[in-house]
């Protein structure tokens, strides 16, 4: 499996040093100073930070409010013939898709810089609002780094500083919820503390009260919406599907249970394991495998988060609802899979959980936020709302 992600690496450097010269081009092109574009994993999904920053553009657009020109620019084309009625909605690799993303000044990512065609980002100001604050290790700090040893590491970097734009973590400014975690971006990005803006993640907006939120209607008439979103286990074999066989999972029983109280379980697993876990679950009346790219529409109708390793509760708190912590192989994931930039148990705010059936023991266990739940909130987000237009008001002024 390594040598093959090895060569497949290989080969990606090799063409993607090709691509220099278009590079220099773009470096060459004069910028429109009020255009940027947005993307988002690498360029495949319409989700995440970008996506509720480029909304919230849209609407004060309607509101004649709006003092950029921006375009949502996608590598998909399901996605981009999808969105067609937008006309700032557009394929990267069309003539129009080129021509915007050259002029453009100024680069709002969430995953990397590959969430655009990179090659075409010479001499742009990149605002990188990542996807969430890091709970493992990510960049620079994480295992890939480590295990490719010095000389490995060394070459990586000097193709970086060479061709810049192959640096996956490369940006100008990076967006944060909170001062305290700077600390944990500043390892991972190489950037210092001076270029990250503490302003909120646009996502978050989401969660005000009074929002109105379109979700599947697959969610509606239930009691409770129950949403487990556990953490990719990487490269490693062990799969989501292991996490419902080695830990109780009695699909018919828990179903069974689900329909009395009338709750819905829905799991939004990792698009790559997304087939898989539907093959393996029978197609139980209340529970259900979410496919959207964007799980935030689902999470602002979730009573409930059952989550391991994923930082998305920090997100969830916001909402000051319950959470259920499933952390079943801590070991096997800390050892195997990624380190953490916390103690697990110093930031865990809610009832842990070993198996499935001490889950359904919780689900209806009630009572306060407990103290610690209000301080890691707050830890984890300096603001709770009005991160779009915060980070807005910043993209005007540079």
């Amino acid at each position: 499996m390594g040598n093959v992600i090895l060569k497949k690496d290989f080969k990606k450097t090799i063409f993607n040093i090709l691509k220099l010269p278009l590079y220099i081009l773009s470096s060459l092109i004069p910028k429109k100073s009020n255009l940027i574009v947005l993307g988002s994993s690498k360029g495949q999904h319409f989700a995440d930070n970008s996506k509720y920053l480029y909304l919230y553009l849209k609407d004060i657009e309607e509101k004649k409010v709006n003092e950029l020109d921006f375009y949502w620019i996608t590598k998909n084309k399901e996605l981009a013939n999808k969105y067609s009625s937008d006309k700032r909605f557009i394929y990267g690799y069309t003539l129009k898709g080129m021509y915007v993303l050259l002029r453009a000044r100024i680069a709002i990512l969430t995953h990397s810089i590959e969430d655009l065609p990179s090659y075409l980002m010479g001499r742009k100001k990149i605002i990188q609002l990542w996807h969430g604050t890091p709970l493992k290790k990510i960049g620079y700090d994480a295992d890939s780094w480590n295990e490719r040893g010095k000389i490995k590491n060394s070459l990586k970097k000097a193709i970086n500083k060479l061709f810049p734009y192959m640096d996956y973590m490369k940006c100008n400014y990076l967006v944060v919820a909170s001062d305290q975690v700077k600390d944990s971006f500043e390892t991972a990005f190489k950037i210092s503390k001076d270029k990250m803006i503490t302003l909120g993640q646009p996502r978050n907006d989401l969660f005000e009260e009074g929002k109105v939120v379109d979700a599947e209607s697959r969610l509606a008439g239930y009691q409770k919406i129950i949403s487990w979103l556990p953490t990719h286990r990487g490269f490693s074999d062990y799969t989501i599907v292991d996490l419902l066989k080695d830990y109780k999972f009695n699909e018919a029983k828990i179903n069974e249970f689900l329909k009395k109280k009338k709750y819905l379980l829905v799991i939004k697993p990792h698009f790559v394991e997304k087939g898989e876990l539907s093959k393996y679950l029978k197609g139980s009346s209340n529970i259900l495998v979410y496919d959207e790219a964007d799980p935030y529409p689902l999470l602002t109708k979730s009573e409930i988060l059952i989550t391991d390793y994923s930082s998305i509760f920090f997100d969830y708190m916001l909402t000051d609802r319950k959470i259920i912590f499933a952390p079943f192989d801590y070991e096997f994931y800390t050892k195997k899979v990624a380190n953490l930039y916390y103690d697990y148990k110093d930031i865990v705010c809610g009832d842990i959980c070993l198996d499935w059936e001490e889950i359904c023991d919780h689900l209806d266990s009630n009572g306060e936020n407990s103290t610690k739940y209000k301080s890691i909130k707050r830890i984890f987000n300096k603001y709770d709302f009005g991160n779009c237009e915060r980070v807005y008001e910043f993209i005007k002024k540079i």
